[in-house]
């Protein structure tokens, strides 16, 4: 991401490149009308199959004047890049989202990582040519397969999320996994522990792992990073049949005993005495929290 106004500027008076994409937005009340979801999704599949880029929403790539997003729009300018990234693109594509104010005027910042995965849009698989997007030929696309499929080797929770940044982790979700034995430097104890990983740029990053157990809101990273649990009075999973119902979010871990603690207080216990009362659960906890967890 552009870290200062200067910076930004600058490069927006230089063009679009591979790395750069300007945008001008239309409206018709507050949804965008222009560019076309379709073509919004061929473009950010093609910067993620191809290089770690940015989107500026709020600039004439032509004039490059700053148009601006109003900030009554800016909400929905927000909810129109997810949907496209999450309804649009296979598989999902993850973008950090930053709104910025610039010379007065409210843009939006769309940092897109260069993906693990080849990304499938409405119009087929593009990548990036220097500023503009080009179908990828069978050749190239099972080039690409065979490497993206290669990086993809390395453990799922040990991969780098490049959209997130250290200060995503919270400390007092982590230090809990310390013991006398860990490193006393903590970026040394995250790197050891796989919570923090290098990327393909040589940055560090968090990991997925690391995302999932020492963030606040994993689901800001991952949106299915959730569990949703639903008691039902009969074997069917009918709407009819609920009677209790809830998503739970949060660190991993909390996930997994809130999770274990839903099973528990909608499961019935039954009794006999010999001679005492002795309570018997419909189900093993120790199979119930196993089932949970895998």
């Amino acid at each position: 991401m552009f870290n200062t106004e200067e910076s930004l500027l600058k490069a927006i008076n230089l063009g679009e490149d591979t790395y750069l994409e300007l945008k001008d937005l239309r409206y018709k009340e507050k949804q965008v009308t222009e560019p076309h979801r379709n073509s919004m999704a061929d473009e950010l599949a093609a910067m993620a199959n191809t290089v770690t880029g940015n989107f500026i929403l709020g600039i004439d790539d032509k004039t490059k004047d700053i148009t601006g997003i109003p900030e009554d729009k800016l909400e929905s300018v927000e909810t129109w890049i997810k949907d496209i990234c999450n309804d649009l693109i296979e598989p999902a594509l993850f973008c950090k989202i930053r709104k910025m104010t610039l010379n007065s005027q409210h843009i939006m910042q769309i940092e897109v990582p260069k993906s693990l995965f080849v990304h499938q849009s409405p119009s087929g698989y593009f990548q990036r040519i220097g500023s503009s997007k080009r179908q990828m030929k069978p050749e190239a696309l099972a080039r690409l397969f065979q490497q993206r499929s290669q990086t993809r080797l390395i453990r799922y929770d040990e991969q780098a999320v490049a959209f997130a940044s250290q200060e995503n982790l919270n400390k007092s979700l982590w230090e809990k996994f310390k013991t006398p034995l860990s490193p006393k430097d903590d970026k040394e104890f995250l790197l050891k522990l796989k919570l923090l990983t290098q990327d393909e740029e040589n940055n560090i990053v968090p990991s997925v792992s690391g995302i999932l157990l020492a963030s606040n809101a994993p689901q800001e990273f991952f949106p299915n990073a959730y569990i949703q649990c639903v008691a039902y009075s009969n074997t069917e999973r009918d709407s009819a049949y609920q009677y209790d119902a809830k998503d739970i979010f949060g660190p991993l871990d909390e996930q997994i005993a809130a999770a274990y603690k839903f099973v528990k207080s909608n499961t019935k216990i039954r009794a006999f005495k010999n001679p005492g009362r002795v309570d018997v659960p419909q189900y093993s906890w120790q199979a119930v929290f196993e089932a949970i967890v895998f």
